[in-house]
């Protein structure tokens, strides 16, 4: 298809809604798990949170990058053997999941479940954006719509962890923000289901235009 014309798309613009949602899960999660689990101090005030020690909330994160190790793999094999409606789904369920638990944070399984779920859902930031670039629209510009679909993810994780910031100094407490990212797991779950279906229209639209067809690696076919 091509930047020149997926610039003017809805479908692809409905792609990067996703991700761009996807950012804000990551910027929320990433920047305040480990606050969630200890305590915060706002103007010289403890605010216990989880009541955690920094030596086990360390322990758990230290599980959540060994998840992450074997999810990066795992939700690529995902993607390439089950498509992209199974790998959405799944990377959606866990992140949602995520969120629920880390509304457990005095527990100690909310923060081991959030963390586990997490590693999974994290994951999709990287796997997902040149795996559903390339089986939407294929090859062509790929470097330019995958780097237009991470800085918008990016963006969203920059909004994520200054919103998160926000909100709880807002509310003293973190449960407004894992609500949040629950809402914003659904949208990003949406958005990307649905951008498979509008790529799939785009693409028979346009060869009903007659656009030209490329070959695997982006390049014209020669009539």
């Amino acid at each position: 298809m091509g930047w020149k014309t997926l610039r003017k798309s809805v479908a692809f613009w409905l792609l990067v809604v996703g991700f761009v949602a996807m950012g804000i899960t990551n910027g929320c999660i990433i920047t305040n798990s480990i606050a969630n689990m200890t305590s915060v101090t706002v103007g010289g005030t403890e605010v216990v949170t989880g009541g955690h020690s920094t030596l086990w909330a360390g322990s758990v994160w230290s599980f959540y990058l060994a998840v992450v190790i074997v999810a990066k793999v795992a939700l690529g094999a995902i993607y390439d053997r089950w498509g992209m409606r199974t790998g959405t789904i799944l990377g959606t369920i866990t992140s949602a999941l995520a969120g629920v638990m880390l509304l457990f944070p005095t527990t100690d399984w909310g923060p081991i479940l959030a963390c586990l779920f997490f590693g999974f859902a994290t994951c999709m930031g990287t796997v997902a954006p040149p795996i559903m670039v390339v089986k939407e629209y294929g090859k062509k510009d790929l470097g330019t719509m995958t780097g237009i679909v991470t800085a918008f993810e990016l963006l969203g994780a920059a909004v994520g962890a200054v919103l998160s910031g926000v909100m709880f100094d807002a509310f003293l407490s973190f449960a407004p923000v894992w609500i949040m990212v629950i809402v914003a797991s659904v949208v990003m779950g949406v958005a990307l289901l649905a951008s498979i279906p509008a790529a799939r229209r785009l693409v028979e639209r346009r060869r009903a235009e007659g656009a030209p067809e490329l070959d695997a690696e982006g390049f014209e076919i020669a009539a």
